[in-house]
């Protein structure tokens, strides 16, 4: 598994994650492309199962008004049609009479805009990050490590990915050191306060 972590800063929107990969069949970790799918003004990162990036792709083939992400409204609408996109799928292989069940495709996501920051988690609830996030393997280190380096009054994106993934390398097995970054630009500046979240 990945971990990924976001930052939500008053000028930018930033997201990082290492090369690593794991297989669930043999504990074999190696190292992979990044697991990104990006698109104009936007990025989203995949944590966990890469069987869900062509539904993801799919879906946003559609280009319905939500693939701007301007707010959380957007990204539970984009939710929404993949749950119903995945669903469809299952039901095809399964048999309509078979339930849909979303651990064959175990994954969390984590999405950028210009607009903010948002995380998916395996159960489709989708949140809203006013600061920080991260999800996948190591995740509880690169949060520890971000909430010391806010504490500490650190305000720089570069510096801020770097620890928190190093942080998470360091302290767990199946997570690198070397990482990719995302950082799209905000177009108006507004101030961001706190590390909270909100649900729809």
């Amino acid at each position: 598994m990945t971990c990924i972590i976001g930052l939500n800063y008053k000028d930018a929107v930033a997201m990082a994650g290492d090369y690593l990969c794991s297989s669930s069949e043999d504990l074999s970790v190696y190292t992979g492309p990044p697991k990104t799918i990006d698109g104009v003004g936007y990025s989203i990162a995949i944590a966990g199962s890469l069987r869900v990036a062509p539904f993801i792709r799919k879906v946003l083939k559609n280009k319905k008004p939500y693939t701007k992400f301007r707010n959380i409204d957007d990204v539970t609408d984009f939710v929404d049609d993949l749950e119903e996109c995945i669903s469809e799928r299952l039901n095809l292989i399964h048999g309509s009479s078979e339930e849909t069940d979303f651990i064959s495709y175990p994954f969390e996501l984590m999405l950028i805009s210009s607009n903010g920051l948002w995380v998916v988690e395996s159960d489709l609830a989708v949140y809203e990050y006013t600061r920080f996030a991260a999800i996948g393997s190591g995740a509880d280190v690169a949060r520890g490590a971000l909430e010391a380096l806010r504490q500490l009054g650190v305000d720089d994106i570069d510096k801020s990915l770097k620890v928190a993934i190093t942080a998470a390398g360091n302290q767990i097995l199946n997570v690198g050191n070397k990482f990719w970054t995302r950082t799209i630009r905000k177009a108006a500046l507004k101030p961001v306060n706190g590390t909270g979240k909100k649900s729809t």
